[in-house]
């Protein structure tokens, strides 16, 4: 605290939130910045230190128009991909026994696209859970929304996320994970 001399005492009242003091809602475990990139990948422990993760994408740019932001998960110890996907579309519509999980359906007619994104993964270091994702996000260049919802029908612990372009690559983009404290 600044403009307290010595020997004053100051008193601090904080609301009761059922919170640690310096301990952040969420904390930062990896980031990664695509530059003309095939995939961005996570491969960390998703372990019960958390309950809930989330990745955060900024700015991602992908190479050529009228193309998907998609997202695959390791398990196994290998990439999935074959029909071990489901998600609906931003109509709603389900999309079954697909190579991915589409967070974007045809970002648009003009490259470089850009997308804001954020994915929350609940308990992924359940072995008996598939995996699910619930998105969020927008492109700016075509007013398009993400996909809400997708799932990895193959159950097993999580062991990494990757993010690729349905075709080319991404060009740009900041991709942050996190994993949010237990209350």
């Amino acid at each position: 605290l600044s403009g307290i001399t010595a020997g004053q005492n100051r008193g601090v009242t904080l609301a009761d939130e059922d919170m640690t003091l310096f301990t952040p809602y969420a904390r930062l475990l990896a980031s990664a910045t695509a530059s003309n990139s095939a995939t961005v990948d996570f491969e960390i422990a998703f372990d019960s230190t958390y309950d809930l993760y989330f990745i955060e994408g900024y700015a991602v740019a992908l190479a050529i128009p009228s193309l998907s932001l998609a997202v695959r998960v390791k398990k196994g110890g290998s990439y999935l991909a074959g029909t071990a996907y489901e998600y609906r579309d931003w109509n709603g519509t389900p999309v079954t026994g697909q190579p991915y999980v589409e967070l974007f359906n045809n970002t648009g007619t003009v490259a470089p696209e850009t997308l804001y994104f954020k994915i929350v993964i609940p308990r992924p270091f359940d072995t008996n859970r598939r995996t699910l994702f619930q998105i969020s996000g927008a492109n700016t260049d075509y007013n398009l929304g993400a996909n809400p919802v997708g799932i990895c029908t193959t159950t097993g612990a999580l062991q990494g996320v990757r993010f690729l372009a349905t075709s080319g690559n991404i060009t740009e983009g900041i991709f942050k994970l996190y994993g949010v404290r237990k209350t």
